[in-house]
């Protein structure tokens, strides 16, 4: 099993990185350098958007079940951001397309 320094150095050296928030938007943890703990809300957001674009949850401000929230992928040429809500903390984790060479 990875410890945390050494999963926070290979997130860190691919720029890559998670991040978790509350669900008022508020950052909770954040490991690797690859995204900002600026953006929680921006990530918890996101996922409520994209929730009200399925007509099957009619209130879309109460915190939902794993089962009919979105998985989001936001793609860019140099990484992937995936959001997903669990027990109502939203989780973005970001992926580095490419590897980057210093």
């Amino acid at each position: 099993m990875v410890n945390a320094t050494e999963a926070d150095s290979t997130l860190s050296s691919m720029n890559g990185g998670f991040i978790c928030s509350d669900p008022s938007g508020l950052c909770v943890g954040v490991r690797g350098s690859g995204i900002d703990s600026s953006k929680s809300g921006v990530c918890t957001q996101i996922l409520r958007l994209a929730s009200q674009l399925d007509n099957s949850n009619d209130d879309a401000a109460t915190p939902s079940t794993s089962n009919d929230v979105p998985v989001v992928s936001i793609e860019t040429t140099s990484s992937t951001i995936l959001l997903k809500e669990r027990y109502g903390h939203t989780i973005a984790v970001r992926v580095p397309t490419k590897k980057t060479v210093d």
